[in-house]
């Protein structure tokens, strides 16, 4: 399936940090906007590593399934 995700990273090291770690399993859309294809089980890695770089009181990461239907 793929992902969108975004994040607003309050520091500049642990945004780097992110950024990084996701052009691992993507690439960029935009600045902190990132499209992945994933399946259950990568999906879930890469929810537990962004969760070991973050401040959960200072930043904030979205993950959006993207679900294409019949046009």
């Amino acid at each position: 399936m793929i992902y969108i995700i975004a994040y607003d990273i309050a520091d500049n090291k642990r945004r780097l940090r992110v950024a990084k770690t996701l052009e691992s399993w993507g690439y960029r859309i935009q600045e902190s906007v990132f499209q992945l294809r994933l399946d259950a089980a990568t999906l879930a890695r890469v929810r537990s590593r962004l969760a070991a770089l973050i401040s959960e009181g200072d930043d904030v990461i979205h993950i959006y399934p993207m679900c294409w239907g019949v046009w």
